[in-house]
């Protein structure tokens, strides 16, 4: 005959077993990517995961233990949990950061996951609201665009420093590209030398400032990913770019009357590197490359200098200059430049 003791074990290891199963009030919610909010142009193969946890009921004391997250391929996958691209299983871990460690993705895929946690009750609650994050180009092979500059026939190469100081605008770059068919995604993947604005169709995209950030440009340089698919539309296209001096192009101003910046960075003129990528209904695909098909043209800003801010000259103004229809016939080809590193 079994003990009272061994009963109450028995009991016991069999209530804890049914606690598997017991709801949990902890929501999980506020799911990140690298700690952003579902972000487009994720650079890393193997981004880190986060969460929050809310606990409507108030009860106290109440901590994760255990996760689950399912990572999927597509939106309808992630709703009936099935994780294809990875499903950790439940994993004993008090963290609320975990690194992805699925399957390789893709340049530019779009990926969903949800999580669910384990109380220190052994209760599991409810998956979350499903997120998702897109990758970006990830490494330079996925590059089509190249960097490009303006003609040589608007911007000299070669100036003194008396020079510099008196020739120093922006430039204008733009392109003209036809869709014919429905866009189902667009991309815009961008970067420039110095602070660059984009346009798409006579519209800025989006609201950024001072982009790229600084960094060591013959090392690294940063890029931006904008969801243009709303954008874009059947027929002619226009996509366009300002592009300023920024921390590449810093006039000869010596700091404490003897360090003189240009002799201290990697310089140059104004440079664009940039591609749309296009996805149709039909699955088929286009690219719009930076590329010496490009057409540039200096802007109405006739000097441009991170301490010195702007000159801008109204009557250079070109109005219509991203948009379509504009005349771009006494505009020059942009030159295809070598990489800044």
């Amino acid at each position: 005959m079994f003990s009272y003791l061994t009963i109450f074990f028995m009991l016991n290891s069999f209530l804890f077993s049914l606690s598997e199963y017991q709801y949990s009030p902890i929501r999980v919610y506020d799911l990140r990517c690298n700690a952003l909010k579902e972000p487009l142009g994720v650079d890393t193969p193997h981004p880190f995961l986060t969460w929050k946890l809310d606990n409507p009921t108030q009860e106290r004391g109440v901590y994760q233990t255990a996760y689950q997250i399912v990572v999927s391929s597509s939106g309808e996958k992630v709703e009936s949990l099935e994780g294809d691209l990875w499903d950790s299983g439940k994993m004993e871990d008090k963290r609320y950061q975990v690194v992805y460690i699925g399957k390789p993705l893709k340049k530019g895929q779009r990926v969903w996951w949800r999580v669910r946690i384990w109380d220190d009750k052994g209760r599991v609650s409810d998956f979350s609201e499903p997120s998702w994050w897109e990758m970006g180009l990830i490494n330079e092979d996925n590059w089509e665009g190249k960097w490009i500059e303006p003609s040589e026939n608007i911007y000299p190469r070669k100036l003194d420093e008396n020079e510099l100081f008196h020739f120093n605008p922006a430039i204008f770059f733009r392109k003209n590209f036809v869709v014919d068919k429905k866009v189902k995604k667009a991309r815009l993947y961008i970067s420039g030398l110095g602070y660059y604005i984009p346009y798409i169709n006579g519209m800025r995209v989006g609201d950024n400032e001072l982009d790229p950030g600084w960094t060591a440009y013959e090392k690294r340089i940063f890029y931006s990913v904008f969801d243009i698919t709303n954008m874009i539309r059947e027929g002619e296209n226009v996509v366009g770019a300002l592009v300023g001096s920024g921390w590449y192009n810093p006039l000869p101003l010596k700091m404490w009357r003897r360090i003189n910046l240009r002799e201290h960075l990697p310089v140059g003129i104004p440079k664009l590197r940039a591609q749309i990528e296009l996805k149709f209904e039909d699955e088929t695909g286009l690219v719009i490359p930076t590329d010496g098909r490009w057409k540039c043209q200096l802007s109405p800003i006739v000097k441009n200098n991170v301490y010195l801010g702007e000159e801008y000259d109204e009557k250079l103004e070109q109005e219509g200059w991203s948009s379509v229809g504009f005349d771009d016939s006494h505009w020059y080809s942009a030159q295809v430049s070598d990489k800044p590193g």
